[in-house]
């Protein structure tokens, strides 16, 4: 890693699966954050370490503290990838408008137990700290006028299910992450093996499920 790209402009953040990564990070400042690891990278968000995390002589270049890092990457990753909450059906017919299979016929009726939501960044890749940004949590609650469940679906993003919509589902939430991770999925694909829950009341997110 050259010393010039090195700039407090360009420090992304990202979470990444803890036990999975915890190898690659013994040189690497990062934070817990529930069952995930903070990372840090430059030019974008590199939640597969496809280039080097930051080290800690890194870190010492800038001349930052770990806090002064994880404020000022947050920032920047917020700034430059916003956050983006939508229908699924919606980003799969998106998506597959780019392809030559029709998206007028798409149905997840079939697919799934209740409505999900997409919840990730406006690029669609290397969403997993979209969780951090700020009150967005909050916002999506307010939106939905009650808590919800978060389902990493990958390092790119999150499945979104309301409360309501979930009801004595949640074991099929968890089996879906679990299944998920293990067939369609590469090892530094997974997020984590958890769902998680945020309560509207207490503007709490937290582990509830986990296989």
């Amino acid at each position: 890693m050259e010393e010039l790209n090195i700039s407090r402009d360009n420090v992304y953040l990202s979470l990444v699966n803890h036990e999975s990564s915890k190898d690659k990070l013994t040189d690497s400042p990062t934070r817990r954050f529930l069952d995930m690891d903070v990372v840090y990278s430059l030019s974008k968000p590199d939640p597969v370490g496809r280039n080097e995390w930051l080290s800690n002589s890194d870190m010492e270049k800038l001349g930052m503290t770990e806090e002064e890092l994880y404020e000022t990457a947050l920032h920047n990753t917020m700034q430059r990838f916003p956050a983006r909450i939508e229908r699924l059906e919606e980003v799969l017919k998106h998506m597959m408008s780019y392809s030559d299979e029709s998206a007028e016929s798409l149905d997840l009726s079939e697919d799934y137990m209740f409505p999900l939501y997409f919840f990730g960044n406006e690029s669609y890749e290397g969403g997993s700290a979209v969780i951090l940004y700020g009150n967005i949590l909050n916002r999506i609650a307010d939106l939905f006028g009650e808590g919800f469940y978060l389902i990493p679906s990958s390092v790119h993003e999150y499945l979104i299910a309301k409360e309501s919509d979930v009801n004595d589902s949640l074991d099929y939430l968890s089996f879906m992450v679990y299944s998920v991770n293990r067939t369609c999925l590469s090892p530094e694909q997974v997020l984590s093996d958890s769902v998680y829950h945020y309560c509207f009341k207490s503007n709490l997110v937290s582990v509830v499920s986990s296989i």
